[in-house]
């Protein structure tokens, strides 16, 4: 590649990126120069407006390879003489041509850059013909191009490339700005006998010679690159009508023979499923074209009036209740998703990756739209909530654009509670509905970004709810509602009364979501503001926050407001019973209880190849200030075992002492400021069981997990036979970005039950295990007593081993520990 193509598309970019206002260092994609150049929106991709594609290919199934041309029709928006196009390098580019004669082209990775002898003129349609072959590569989440068989052994291809985008196996201009307004036209020639299912309407089929048969297809609407896909087997096929209030539509179903009558049962579903969202949405976007599903052999893909179906005609995804409240098992989670994205994702359409929330945050939400209009508004509810512990809290939702980034999954769940929380704001399901309505409509047939939409939105619901977008979007963690108590008894029955304060707490300063609290029988609505206490009438006893329908964090009494004496007698919790604690209030520099704890003392690496030596010595382990201390220090020390290590820390257990079978098991903590190499945790061990005498078998409790070069991020997580150490169960939770575990008191916390394991920082659910989150033909092991750990270590594995920049001595503060059972 030369230097000047190479700065030419790099200043693109950072034009591209800067303009989106988020730190690149969030991106979740590697930057490499071609995704760079494929992410960029550069000047030979902004001279020209596609209108149309032409593709005719042959698919060798034996050979596994592709040939064919590509005519590209556009018109140009200025004066040029070059464009970009994309292609695999995998590839092989044979010819370009403009009306018959070959063109100059340069490959730079997947971009190739085509040079006409004269410039192009500003208003002119041209059309360019990419001749290419070879064997694509698979890639990708479900493989990209694929030629595999059938469980027959019949010939069996599909592409499916969202994620590494068209270029994988044709030319086009590969990115989501731009779509071909004119739409495409298909022809795909592949051995007599195997049928060619694509996008649009079938225009017939016919015997090419060869022992090759020639399907062609017709796309009508615009489509993005990644939707135009081939799927290539033995198929068999009926047709249906879907009666509308719009007009009916063509609907037409491929599976395999094999398969035809549960498929016919099955897929009833998608009839009432394309009703309720024409409903809500409007119009089928692509009624001309007619709607598809298609049997592939992954599990599915939002592929334009051709949905890709994979989910073994069965209800619900991956699991017998992908949502675990019962409601899943109803419905076919991917021909309700899927079939979604025709209206949220292939005809409103994000215009770059880094806003494909829009797509996937609003089609996650339509599944709840639609368990609403079959079951009702409650189960809606129980739907929406079950998504609150898949979200994960690892990046925002918004990414930089121009740089070919994905968003993190957070997208799909994060973006569908932030929705519903927005329902449940405006207070007015009329307007709420409409407006989707009408942001559906508006909008259809275009690729837009985040901007747009929320200004749109805004003026449709009457209120500026930027502020609200840009915190669930832009950050990390969510918003908190923060609650302080002044409770007094009164009246002869002595009935509690007093005030609630309370604020938001988030990092978007006029962050104006409202909020319903109060007595859930008659919730009063009410205006917090950022970092400004307010008060209403309550008390703890009684006073509750709407989090089934506002997707917020709640903090009681935030511990930089508490006293230093605050928190040191456990308060009684609704529906738990204490069964045991340690509140840490020995004099200052005493031992911890030994009635209640073991010192465990060595430098063996526990396993995990860390690098300090535990010990039982004041200067590791105490109590002080009501709180105990656990310390790592910087020193040579040979323990009892003889093993000499570098650093010293503590680990203290309950082991033989006391352990527990279910319940809420929780701890009041200050974690360390240590850096690189620290390890601190909060964690349960089982005992050993009639089956399982060692780890992974006896099953472990992560609570709290934190590596030091993480400050912000906790881990909570399951190790079980078949699960452990990189294949763990579990979830991270985040801070606002740019807090730190460090710096305040936080209570960690599981609620254990027979089928269910729950994680929460500060009253806040951030993850859920079951037993259906177990690997297949593995066991769930928490079904017997674990006893309770604290320890501080220094290297390992995971956290990696101190360096420079490592702050040492630090400290691990616990101000109490509490177990409850259920009463």
């Amino acid at each position: 590649m030369r230097l000047r193509l190479v700065l030419r598309v790099l200043l693109s970019l950072v034009a591209t990126v800067v303009g989106c206002g988020i730190a690149s260092a969030q991106a979740g994609t590697a930057a490499t120069p071609s995704n760079l150049m494929r992410g960029a929106y550069g000047l030979e991709r902004a001279n020209n407006d596609l209108l149309h594609y032409t593709l005719d290919v042959r698919v060798d199934p034996a050979a596994k390879t592709i040939r064919g041309t590509v005519a590209i029709r556009f018109r140009m928006l200025q004066d040029g003489s070059r464009i970009q196009l994309d292609l695999t390098p995998a590839l092989n580019i044979d010819s370009v041509k403009l009306r018959g004669k070959d063109l100059k082209f340069e490959r730079a990775g997947t971009p190739f850059f085509v040079s006409f002898p004269k410039a192009l003129k500003q208003g002119k349609t041209y059309e360019v013909t990419v001749a290419w072959s070879g064997q694509p590569k698979a890639v990708g989440r479900f493989g990209g191009m694929v030629y595999g068989t059938d469980p027959h052994g019949r010939p069996w291809i599909y592409t499916s490339c969202e994620d590494d985008g068209a270029s994988i196996w044709w030319p086009n201009k590969d990115q989501w700005r731009d779509e071909p307004q004119e739409g495409v036209d298909m022809h795909v020639a592949v051995p007599t006998g195997l049928t060619a299912v694509s996008n649009g309407r079938l225009l017939g089929s016919r015997d090419v010679g060869g022992g090759y048969t020639r399907w062609d297809w017709r796309v009508t609407y615009p489509i993005n690159n990644y939707d135009v896909s081939l799927n290539i087997g033995t198929y068999a096929h009926w047709s249906d009508k879907l009666v509308s209030q719009y007009g009916n539509v063509d609907m037409d179903f491929y599976v395999q023979p094999e398969n035809l009558e549960k498929a016919h049962v099955q897929f009833a579903q998608a009839g009432p499923m394309l009703n309720v969202f024409e409903k809500y949405f409007g119009p089928y976007p692509f009624a001309r074209d007619g709607y598809k599903l298609v049997e592939v052999p992954y599990a599915g893909m939002e592929h334009q009036s051709a949905v890709a179906y994979g989910n073994g005609f069965k209800n619900s995804y991956i699991r017998p209740d992908w949502t675990g409240v019962g409601i899943s098992p109803r419905f076919d989670f991917i021909i309700i998703h899927e079939s979604g994205h025709e209206w949220f994702g292939n005809s409103v359409s994000a215009a770059d990756p880094a806003d494909m929330w829009i797509q996937e945050g609003f089609c996650t939400y339509m599944e709840d739209v639609f368990v609403e209009a079959m079951y009702g508004h409650a189960d809606a509810v129980r739907y929406i909530d079950s998504l609150r512990p898949k979200v994960r809290y690892q990046r925002p939702i918004l990414q930089p654009r121009g740089a070919n980034s994905d968003p993190p999954i957070d997208q799909y769940f994060k973006g569908a509670l932030m929705l519903n929380t927005l329902r449940s704001a405006v207070k007015d399901d009329a307007k709420w509905f409409s407006t989707l309505h009408d942001v559906a409509t508006h909008f259809a047939y275009k690729n837009i970004m985040t901007e747009e939409l929320v200004a749109y939105m805004n003026q449709r619901l009457g209120r500026d709810y930027t502020p609200v977008f840009d915190a669930y979007l832009k950050y990390t963690a969510i918003p908190a509602l923060e609650l302080r108590y002044h409770d007094e008894v009164v009246g002869a029955a002595g009935n509690a009364a007093g005030t609630v304060d309370y604020r938001w707490d988030s990092p978007v300063a006029n962050f104006n979501l409202p909020v319903r609290v109060g007595d859930p029988a008659h919730w009063t609505t009410v205006q917090p503001k950022v970092g400004e206490w307010q008060t209403t009438p309550g008390s703890r006893a009684t006073f509750a926050v709407d989090t089934n329908d506002f997707f917020v964090r709640v903090v009681q009494d935030p511990s930089s407001e508490i006293t230093a004496a605050a928190g040191k007698e456990p308060l009684p919790l609704a529906g738990w019973r204490l069964v045991w604690s340690d509140e840490f209030n020995a004099p200052d520099g005493a031992a911890i209880d030994a009635k209640k704890w073991n010192v465990e003392e060595g430098g063996n690496g526990f396993g995990n190849h860390e690098l300090e030596t535990y010990t039982n010595r004041r200067n590791n382990v105490e109590q002080r200030g009501g709180n105990l201390l656990i310390t790592a220090r910087r020193e040579d020390f040979t323990g009892k075992d003889g093993i000499a290590k570098p650093y010293t820390s503590a680990r203290v257990t309950t082991q033989g002492r006391f352990a527990q079978k279910y319940g809420r098991i929780e701890a009041r903590m200050k974690l360390p400021e240590g850096g690189q190499g620290v390890w601190p945790a909060f964690w349960m061990l089982g005992e050993p069981t009639a089956e399982f005498k060692d780890w992974p078998g006896i099953g472990e409790i992560d609570i709290m997990e934190q590596i030091g070069k993480k400050p912000g991020t906790v881990h909570g997580t399951l190790h079980g036979p078949g699960y452990a150490g990189d294949s763990q169960l579990g979830v991270p939770f985040n801070l606002p970005e740019g807090k730190k575990f460090s710096d305040d008191w936080h209570v960690f916390a599981v609620e254990w039950e027979q089928a269910a394991i729950r994680f929460y920082v500060d009253g806040t659910l951030f993850g859920t295990e079951t037993p259906a989150d177990v690997p297949s033909g593995q066991k769930w092991v928490f079904d017997h007593p674990f006893f309770i750990l604290f320890n501080l270590a220094i290297g390992g594995d995971w956290p990696g081993n101190p360096n420079a920049t490592t702050k040492l001595p630090t400290t691990m503060q616990v101000d109490w520990v509490r177990v409850y059972e259920m009463q």
